[in-house]
């Protein structure tokens, strides 16, 4: 399986990181594409604390029928 990880957007204040990103997973031959907002905290320079967030139904609906 191939993946695939886009930044489309960031923003940061202090500690707090939000990034939205394009998670793409390549099953035989079709890309599933999944919508992903992360959440950061940042302390130090080292991520202290990671959250990611998705719609479920989004990916499950591309993936190929067993």
């Amino acid at each position: 399986m191939e993946n695939e990880f886009r930044i489309l957007r960031g923003a940061a204040t202090g500690p707090f990181v939000l990034i939205e990103r394009l998670d793409r997973h390549l099953f035989g031959d079709k890309w599933v594409e999944l919508p992903v907002t992360g959440v950061f905290e940042v302390h130090d320079g080292l991520i202290t604390y990671w959250r990611d967030y998705y719609d479920s139904p989004t990916i499950m609906s591309q993936l190929p029928a067993a």
